[in-house]
């Protein structure tokens, strides 16, 4: 999805803006649920995300756009094919001329309108909009439409945009709804903008890879920039097509068949089960069995396994037993793999990072979900700002400031279940098959995302007393625990 921050914004701002502006029937048309399959058929799953504002996020879109944001939060969802974003919807609940109105927009990764699902009208008139005809005016619609209500959009009722429109707006563009900002920070951390015309600020683009938004921000002239994003982004597709365990092309999906496994991915695999052997196991590269018999590979299905379920599927679980002969993977056990899931991110940011160095930047920050890693600072600061997620989904992230090097999280606030009064995360342990408890999360810094990573996710398995004893001279290490009961 590489859409520049204000292009973005305009173009949702007019269309959730529209929609406010024509109140309707008090009627109940979709679940959330149901426009999801409406909006998009062939998506595995549809991840929904919570966001509240922190007060340098609302000064910042103020700044940016001129637009004082009152509501603090937002709602969105990611739609997915094979860990492949395919959308996002905004869903927003707004107040029409008296009532609330609760409606869905679907975007493609390319930043058009798919289309736009009424869920609910509490008002009494202005029926008209649920009609295909009304909504289909929004459709293909980008950033780059100039549209005026009753020009470019048919007003269909006698209720207009009076209420959300000063004077001075020339057209649906000047509409700058929260829910359009709120929806972009959220995916992007508040770092996305537009191309500019010095070294001195940002040039940020975001595109969809590896089951998640990756943003890449460089400091320097706006045409030398954009050839190196894209090269950053090429390793990204480059990195999928080699580690990706949702790909049946992919180099390590072959291997793990026992296929040749070329000398990159044997390098990389060394490297992973160096760090299992650092950490006593609390990090594996071949937990995927113990993660599927859980549920948390694609998130549904969640499920107490039987202790007998355990002992079968534990011996799966052991890097010890993997082997490199002859180009291949040989397992000592039948049905253990590979799974990149606890370094591919990071070692697909350290690729982009040095993509972007063979450019000539200097000055970069490249992020994959929970994942980043910057070289150099920007222009004039002497640190780069990095906001840590909220576990609770409150608003108070936390700011670190990076000099140099690599950072991730972990945590198992967002994939999760609850049974018998308990939650239950993603987060386990290779040795005990057990999800981890008593933490929420763990930041560390490390020199390379590949190590930040993987050593994240050991931390958390480890906790905070044996992390710091065992790797915490070497690496920087925030946790957030549990309280504990009593």
């Amino acid at each position: 999805m590489n859409i520049a921050r204000p292009q973005f914004a305009f173009l949702l701002a007019m269309v959730l803006n529209l929609c406010w502006a024509i109140p309707a029937e008090a009627r109940k048309y979709l679940t959330r649920e149901q426009a999801e399959k409406i909006c998009f058929p062939n998506a595995d799953k549809v991840e929904w995300k919570s966001h509240r504002y922190t007060q340098s996020e609302i000064t910042a879109i103020y700044k940016a756009s001129n637009l004082k944001v009152i509501d603090m939060g937002i709602w969105y969802g990611v739609a997915l094919k094979e860990n492949k974003v395919i959308g996002v919807l905004a869903f927003d609940r707004s107040t029409g001329k008296h009532e609330f109105i609760d409606y869905i927009v679907a975007l493609t990764p390319e930043g058009k309108v798919k289309q736009i699902e009424i869920l609910e009208y509490r008002e009494s008139w202005g029926y008209e909009v649920r009609r295909e005809g009304w909504r289909k005016q929004f459709v293909g619609k980008d950033s780059t439409s100039k549209l005026r209500l009753n020009d470019g959009i048919h007003n269909i009722s006698g209720a207009t945009l009076s209420c959300r429109v000063s004077p001075e707006a020339s057209n649906a563009f000047a509409i700058l709804g929260k829910c359009c900002y709120a929806l972009l920070w959220c995916l992007l951390g508040g770092c996305q903008s537009s191309p500019r015309k010095t070294a001195a600020e940002p040039t940020t683009r975001l595109q969809p890879h590896l089951g998640t938004f990756v943003t890449v921000t460089v400091h320097t002239e706006p045409e030398k920039a954009q050839d190196a994003i894209n090269a950053a982004f090429d390793e990204f597709r480059a990195v999928d097509a080699l580690l990706s365990i949702h790909r049946n092309d992919s180099a390590l999906t072959r291997a793990n068949a026992g296929g040749i496994a070329k000398e990159e991915l044997q390098a990389i695999i060394q490297q992973s089960f160096a760090i299992a052997r650092d950490t006593d196991g609390a990090f594996d590269p071949t937990i995927r069995p113990l993660a599927q018999l859980w549920g948390f590979i694609k998130k549904e299905g969640y499920r107490l396994p039987k202790e007998s379920e355990l002992r079968k599927v534990l011996p799966l679980v052991d890097y010890h037993k993997v082997t490199i002969r002859n180009n291949r993977f040989v397992f000592g056990t039948q049905g253990m793999s590979i799974d990149s899931g606890g370094f591919g991110k990071g070692y697909a940011v350290d690729r982009a990072i040095d993509a972007l160095q063979r450019h000539g930047i200097t000055n970069a920050m490249v992020k994959a979900g929970g994942d980043l890693r910057v070289i150099g600072l920007p222009p004039g600061q002497p640190h780069w700002a990095i906001f840590i997620e909220d576990p609770k989904k409150e608003g108070q992230r936390v700011a670190v400031h990076l000099k140099s090097g690599a950072m991730s999280t972990s945590g198992n606030y967002e994939n999760f279940f609850e049974a018998n009064g308990q939650q239950y995360g993603h987060l386990l342990d290779p040795r005990t098959g057990q999800p981890v408890q008593g933490l929420v999360a763990c930041t560390l810094t490390a020199p390379t995302c590949l190590e930040s990573d993987a050593y994240a996710t050991a931390a958390c398995v480890l906790g905070f007393e044996k992390s710091v004893k065992q790797f915490g001279a070497r690496y920087g290490m925030r946790f957030v625990l549990l309280p504990k009961e009593g």
